[in-house]
Formats: C-alpha cells, structure tokens, sequence
C-alpha cells in the first residue's frame, strides 16, 4: 500500500454484509445511549445464573470496548466495531462494548441538562462500573480485564485505566459503587480470581474495578495536542465542546487527557497505521515517551498497510494483528 493507496473507510465496515450482533443489551443508564453490548463465546452464552465452585476456573476474561467517532454523536457508534467485538469473542473472551453520550447528543426529559463535561465521561464510567453487577451471572472475571478503544474511543479506553489517579477536587473523581462489588470481592470469593485490592472504602481512590491493561488503537492520549493534530476529521471545536475549554481554560486537561494522569501503571500497547491520516502515528509516539519517562511500560504498535479503520477490520491482515495484541494484553494479566 502506497502513502497514497485507497484505505478502508467507516462505510466499508458499516456496509459489511452479516454484522455480527452481541448476546445482549445492557443498560446502565436511562438515555437511549446509556448501555453496553456484551459479546459472550457461544459456547458460554447459555451458561446458568448461579457459577458453581468447580468451573471457577472457567471464568472468562473481559474485554471493554469503547467505540470512536470523534467523540461526536453524529458518527457511528458501536457497530462500527461489531466486528472486532465478534473477533474477540471468537478468541473465547467476554467483550463489554459500550457506548455513551456525546457532544451533541440529544437530550432527554431525563437528562435535559447534559453537557459532554462531565456527562461523557461519567457515562463510559459507569458503563465500565456495569460490570461489577452483570460480571456474576455471566461468569465474568474481573481479576483478568483490559479496555481497548479506537480512535476517540481510545482515548477513552485509556482514561479509563487513568481514573485512578484523577485529581480528588475533580467532578469526575467520585466513582460509581455498585453493592454487588463488596459481595464479588468478598474473603469467601475463591482467592485465585479475587484482585489483591480489597473492597474500596467511600474515600478511596476511584478504582472499584482493576484494569491491568489498555490497548489503545488509533487513539489519541493528549487532547490538547489531539485538538490540533485532528482537527481536520473531528472539528477544530470538538475537544473542546467536550472538556469545556471555554470554562474551564487549561484547567480542562487536567482530568479528561491521558498526559497530565500519567503514570497509568499498568501496560499499555498503542497501535497505529502508517497511513492513518485521521490519528497519525505521532500521537501514540509522543505519548509513548511522555509515558515511559513517568515509569509507565508502553509497547508500539505500528502495522505496515493500513490506514485509520483496517485497525478495526479484523478480515484484514491489521485487523487479524490487532486481535492479536488485544489477546496478548489479556494473556500478561495475573
């Protein structure tokens, strides 16, 4: 593929024939856009309410899911990346793909008062917090979870695993408790799927559910130099629709980009296209040296022949390589 060689486009994906569709649909909030797909192994999808104590071992690892799309409610949501979901699923894993609202969502009798800051971020918290209450009837293990994203979505993805370390004076630093996490993480629960943490307190950090991972394909860590770098295929105005800069001025950084809430102290794979002109490679490059010169292990990722959406096509060779390092990111958990 040459630099100015035809790569795949949202429409190619979304023209698809046979969309793969998750097992089920899962709210968590009560806006048409407040929920999560979760994407089963069909051999696991029938399995009963109730674990029993000898297919413990049998709990599936989880991957979080968030889809892109500039961040922006006109664009494609989680079907853009039904096809990554079905890949992974294939691979024997749990895919929890969620979606949220977003600049220029539509507001709702229930939610007239949305605004993207701190809403957007709020909602893909709370969706993660979702598996805290779905994650014993579906046999989930939440000692072995690593988010991905692509593009916005892995920006996301990655603020994800930033949470704990968001500044406690910021609106988004209170996280969402679910009564089910003590009872999940409780002494009685078998040790070998229990994280070493125990329950948090109302105080602690916000870190009810342990990520170990992140992947971020595509994905843009640095809003304020994402702002610039991609403006052209978000809007020059997204980013900061989305933190509110008007307001907040340089303060909005501070708990919504990834750079300022370094270290994540987990692993971190960032994969690019060479051809990708929406996030060009520089963006996970940059991030990769501002990370690891705050101790953080970033491993690089760029794939020959392909540009933005090959990343999320997974009957691509990209798409087939970046299953792989998903796979990979879970198999380096405990």
């Amino acid at each position: 593929m040459s630099a100015t060689a035809q790569t795949l486009t949202s429409r190619n994906i979304l023209d698809r024939p046979e969309r793969p569709q998750p097992t089920l649909k899962i709210a968590y909030g009560a806006h048409a856009d407040q929920y999560g797909e979760l994407w089963l192994p069909k051999a696991s999808a029938g399995l009963p309410v109730k674990v029993p104590t000898e297919v413990l071992n049998k709990l599936l690892p989880v991957v979080v899911l968030v889809h892109g799309g500039c961040w922006r409610a006109d664009l494609p949501g989680p079907e853009l990346v039904a096809f990554l979901a079905e890949a992974l699923r294939e691979k024997g894993v749990a895919v929890w793909s969620i979606t949220y609202r977003r600049v220029g969502t539509k507001a709702s009798s229930k939610d007239e008062n949305f605004l993207p800051y701190p809403d957007t971020f709020r909602d893909v918290a709370a969706a993660a917090e979702k598996l805290v209450e779905i994650a014993p009837k579906h046999q989930l293990d939440l000692s072995r979870v690593v988010t991905t994203g692509h593009s916005a979505g892995g920006h996301l993805a990655m603020w994800l695993a930033a949470r704990p370390r968001l500044p406690q004076d910021s609106p988004l630093y209170s996280p969402l408790y679910s009564p089910s996490y003590s009872a999940l993480y409780s002494p009685s629960h078998s040790p070998s799927h229990s994280p070493s943490h125990s329950p948090p307190s109302a105080t602690s950090a916000a870190k009810p559910l342990a990520i170990k991972g992140v992947v971020g394909i595509a994905a843009m860590p640095d809003l304020q130099y994402a702002k610039a770098a991609s403006a052209h295929a978000c809007g020059a105005d997204t980013v900061d629709l989305l933190i509110n800069t008007k307001d907040r001025k340089d303060a909005a950084y501070l708990d919504t980009s990834i750079t300022p809430l370094l270290p994540l102290g987990v692993p971190q794979i960032m994969i690019s296209g060479v051809y990708d002109a929406i996030v060009a490679p520089a963006q996970a490059f940059r991030h990769r040296e501002r990370a690891k010169a705050k101790g953080d292990v970033v491993t690089l990722l760029t794939i020959d022949e392909a540009g933005h959406f090959e990343l999320i096509a997974p009957w691509t060779a990209p798409g087939k390589r970046v299953v792989e390092a998903i796979i990979d990111a879970l198999k380096e958990t405990p």
